[in-house]
């Protein structure tokens, strides 16, 4: 047995004496610098912004921030369905979930839109149908 193996052999067999004592102190922690752990959590996302972006693009969608920044500017900084610029929030990128090929970057209405749908344009076209025989008083 190595000695990493050793060390965490270890500390299962500390934390399994003392289970009860570990989590109600992780509990009062919890409870009480619930405060000052959200104003830490605040201040990092602050602090690296741009870097937790970047892993989280290449963790879901396989693309690096310049690529999610080249799609915007493909895109004139608009949704790719309604065309609005989303009020200056950052726009989804919307992927295919059997895929996982990114298909766009829409605004999160249009995204919930897709995604409500279950990716079906069938459904889609009905929900048109009838909106717009709602529209001509047919319903």
């Amino acid at each position: 047995m190595n000695k990493r193996d050793a060390y965490l052999n270890k500390r299962r067999k500390y934390y399994e004496q003392n289970k009860e004592s570990i989590k109600r102190k992780r509990r009062y922690h919890y409870i009480n610098d619930k405060k000052a752990d959200n104003k830490r959590s605040s201040e990092y996302y602050r602090a690296n912004k741009d870097r937790l972006r970047e892993r989280d693009l290449k963790r879901l969608y396989g693309m690096t921030l310049a690529d999610y920044h080249n799609l915007y500017n493909e895109q004139d900084g608009v949704c790719r369905i309604c065309k609005s610029d989303n009020n200056g929030k950052t726009l989804d990128v919307d992927h295919c979930h059997e895929t996982g090929k990114v298909r766009g970057l829409l605004c999160r209405s249009c995204n919930l839109l897709i995604g409500h749908s279950k990716e079906d344009a069938l459904i889609l076209f009905l929900a048109l149908e009838y909106l717009e025989n709602s529209q001509k008083g047919m319903i």
